[in-house]
């Protein structure tokens, strides 16, 4: 950042420094008879002269670098603003689901299984699903035999678990009155996608138990369309969980 410096402040406040400095020296030699005001004098010039050094200081280097911080705030605050968070969770478990949840009349997710998430969002869940395809829910596909041994290395359990893990799931969302589609793959992140906000959380890669973060977008936000072209193409690659099980 070129910041110009005050020459005009700066030269002045030099000129009391030297000035004062002087006034200083002469008060200090030639007031030699005994007087009360000498020392308040000498402490007020030297007061004055502490000011104007450090205005000049201020203007030559601190107020430089305090106008490049506010900068450089500026500039992240535009990138945040951009990118439409408003919020980031150190713990997916500390998201309140209510607060996000209780406004939202149609909401899309992408999930590995979400079970426990599931139970504990119930009742709202069933209300958002009382609407004609308004709570739609992306699974791995259970059937396929890669997708289940990739997410059981992931998750550190066996094959039948993952199996019956994302059934149970399907199972459960269907009972809500969701439309669920199996997706030929495994989810590197889970989106949830709701009318006017998203949270995005991501996997974590250790298989001990470990908290993961979380992100909470709103819909003017670029990280919002992000969701929505993911969640288009995890779409574009995948089936009606009706549809797979008629083909039974």
């Amino acid at each position: 950042m070129n910041k110009k410096i005050n020459w005009k402040t700066l030269s002045i406040a030099l000129v009391v420094i030297i000035v004062l400095f002087f006034a200083i020296v002469v008060i200090d030699s030639c007031w030699t008879s005994e007087s009360i005001w000498k020392a308040p004098i000498l402490a007020l010039i030297g007061a004055i002269q502490t000011t104007a050094l450090a205005i000049a200081i201020w203007d030559f280097v601190a107020k430089k670098e305090f106008a490049q911080e506010i900068l450089n705030l500026a500039r992240i605050s535009n990138n945040i603003t951009e990118s439409g968070i408003t919020y980031i969770y150190c713990d997916f478990l500390t998201i309140n689901w209510s607060k996000i949840l209780e406004p939202t009349n149609k909401l899309i997710i992408a999930v590995s299984y979400a079970n426990t998430w599931r139970e504990a969002n119930r009742i709202k869940l069933a209300q958002i699903a009382s609407s004609k395809d308004a709570l739609t829910v992306y699974l791995p596909d259970y059937n396929n035999n890669d997708v289940l041994t990739e997410l059981s290395r992931r998750f550190n359990i066996t094959i039948d678990d993952v199996y019956d893990k994302i059934k149970e799931s399907s199972m459960a969302f269907r009972e809500l009155g969701a439309t669920v589609f199996l997706y030929n793959g495994s989810f590197q992140t889970s989106f949830y996608l709701a009318d006017n906000e998203a949270i995005m959380a991501v996997f974590k890669h250790k298989k001990q138990k470990a908290t993961v973060p979380a992100i909470r977008v709103n819909k003017s936000g670029g990280l919002y369309s992000f969701i929505e072209s993911e969640l288009e193409a995890i779409k574009n690659n995948s089936k009606m969980e009706e549809l797979l099980q008629d083909d039974k």
